[in-house]
């Protein structure tokens, strides 16, 4: 029962996991880099001999490979190789239709290309992408007869293929494509103690704060046994005093005609203390989480979130010469303000409600 319950939020949760891709069916042709290097050659008025052979022997290739890769596959009994004959049909008209446009092509020395010619390729690939286009369907159909969320969001993102790929309108994929978008929603109830940032709200899951806004929820989150601990004030006061000489002048001695031939500094010692007060104050608090069925009420899932913050200031005080320290000493106010236990409760309850937020749109399982 455990994997079945981290699978089911896994779909309800993490929804970026299913979804139509546009990533190719086919790999790359190896022929087509020279193929498709050669057309560019030969769109020009110049046509050496040596860019039309190359051309025609990397269109005879790639043609052939493809040819025999498509028939091949439809001697497969897999309903899906229509997906793929058809993408070996579209490569294969696409490159014809390249050559068919550099025609007539001849050297100077009048070599003429012998190309492979499919004269069919255009009724072929509209029998395989219409064959592809009812295979998508009728898998979205099946899909959506399963009657769960996550059936419905591949049936969606099949139906998405299906228009974006093969065919706009086919068929009745708009009515299925509207009954997916709608299956494949989870209504979640989010209630107790945290509130949820607009933000979590995505594609395929809406939240709701309010119980009496649907007649039931697919999932109901509750955060209760909110506990917060607010510190008293905590200060310490450390001192450190540094006494140092400064020249305040000099004295003089003249020869008998007044000539100055020596002078003498005068210091005098002078001190500061430096007073510095440091005043903390923390907090800490913790919610219990539950997920819920929401047509059972049973429990799902139990976690809980924590979190925690400080408030730190100083306060630093110079009594004395300020000429005696050895760096410079910003001074500060000497009252510190602390912030109030109703302050320090809101920090921690915005704290936890901004986890719960990122609990539910990301965070809630790491353990797959």
């Amino acid at each position: 029962m455990k994997h079945f319950h981290i699978f089911l939020l896994l779909a309800i949760f993490l929804p970026g996991c299913i979804g139509n891709t546009s990533k190719p069916l086919l790999k790359k042709s190896p022929y087509d880099a020279d193929f498709n290097a050669n057309v560019k050659r030969l769109s020009g008025k110049k046509q050496q001999e040596k860019h039309i052979v190359h051309l025609e022997a990397a269109y005879q290739s790639a043609q052939k490979a493809d040819l025999l890769a498509a028939d091949s596959m439809l001697n497969l009994d897999k309903p899906e190789r229509w997906l793929y004959v058809n993408a070996y049909h579209r490569r294969l008209q696409d490159r014809q239709q390249k050559v068919l446009s550099l025609l007539p092509l001849e050297s100077k020395n009048g070599y003429k290309p012998d190309f492979l010619t499919i004269n069919n390729i255009a009724e072929r690939e509209t029998a395989s992408r219409q064959a592809a286009a009812a295979y998508l369907h009728q898998k979205a159909a099946g899909l959506l007869e399963e009657r769960t969320h996550v059936a419905a969001r591949e049936a969606y993102s099949t139906l998405v293929d299906l228009k974006e790929h093969y065919y706009p309108v086919w068929e009745n994929s708009a009515a299925l494509l509207d009954s997916a978008t709608i299956n494949g929603v989870e209504h979640i109830l989010i209630k107790g103690v945290c509130k949820i940032d607009s933000w979590a709200s995505s594609t395929w899951q809406k939240f709701y704060t309010n119980a009496s806004d649907r007649p039931y929820f697919d999932i109901v989150i509750s955060s209760h046994a909110l506990d917060v601990d607010v510190s008293p004030d905590y200060s310490s006061t450390s001192y450190y005093t540094e006494t140092k000489d400064i020249e305040i002048g000099y004295t003089e001695k003249k020869d008998t005609n007044g000539v100055v031939i020596e002078r003498s500094p005068i210091y005098e010692t002078v001190s500061a203390t430096v007073t510095e007060t440091i005043v903390e104050k923390t907090a800490s608090g913790i919610v219990l989480i539950d997920v819920l069925y929401g047509m059972s009420g049973a429990l799902i899932y139990a976690t809980s979130l924590s979190a925690n913050t400080i408030f730190s200031d100083r306060s630093i005080q110079v009594s004395g010469d300020s000429r005696a320290l050895s760096s410079s000493v910003m001074e500060t106010p000497g009252i510190i303000f602390t912030p109030s236990y109703w302050a320090m409760e809101d920090k921690i309850v915005d704290a936890l409600n901004f986890d719960f937020s990122s609990f539910i749109s990301s965070k809630l399982w790491t353990d797959k």
